[in-house]
């Protein structure tokens, strides 16, 4: 009778101790789950950003366009101030000032657009790594719900082997 009784608590406690790893896995597998959505949700959060800067790009063309022109309206003052000599002069400056502005403004949008597509290449590295956190997600989701299942039988077949046990 007392190998019956052991075998008994050895059984139960198996059961027991199947039904806290279960449960545990369930708890992982939920963790898991949670984690697929989160990086889901990044991922388009950083395609969201990509395409903002993609709009930054076209606003930095028109402000490079802007300075340009202006460039070029400043170098036909100047042509005139020449034109007009002494009477010109103090025109001259200010025609020399534009072109200085238009210059580095075109030199900043273009430090902009550098700042930008290096924002641009982060996001596209942060994009990539999440999508791989996401693949390696949905793997751990599939197996814990499959190790699960098997717990679950497992479990189930140390029951019939209590009741098995107990008929003796």
């Amino acid at each position: 009778m007392t190998n019956k009784n052991e075998l008994m608590t050895i059984v139960g406690q198996m059961a027991d101790t199947l039904a806290q790893a279960t449960e545990r896995l369930s708890s992982v597998a939920q963790d898991s789950d949670s984690l697929a959505r989160i990086s889901q949700q990044l991922l388009a959060q950083s395609q969201t950003s990509n395409e903002d800067a993609k709009k930054t790009d076209e606003v930095l063309a028109f402000i490079r366009h802007v300075a340009g022109q202006t460039n070029l309206l400043g170098l036909n003052a100047s042509i005139e101030s020449a034109r007009a000599g002494e009477m010109g002069r103090g025109f001259a400056v200010v025609a020399s000032e534009i072109r200085k502005l238009s210059l580095d403004t075109i030199s900043s949008a273009e430090k902009i657009q550098d700042i930008l597509s290096n924002i641009r290449q982060t996001t596209d590295s942060i994009s990539s790594t999440v999508r791989e956190i996401h693949t390696i997600g949905q793997r751990q989701v599939t197996s814990a719900a499959g190790i699960e299942a098997s717990m679950r039988e497992i479990e189930a077949m140390s029951r019939q082997l209590s009741t098995f046990v107990s008929r003796l």
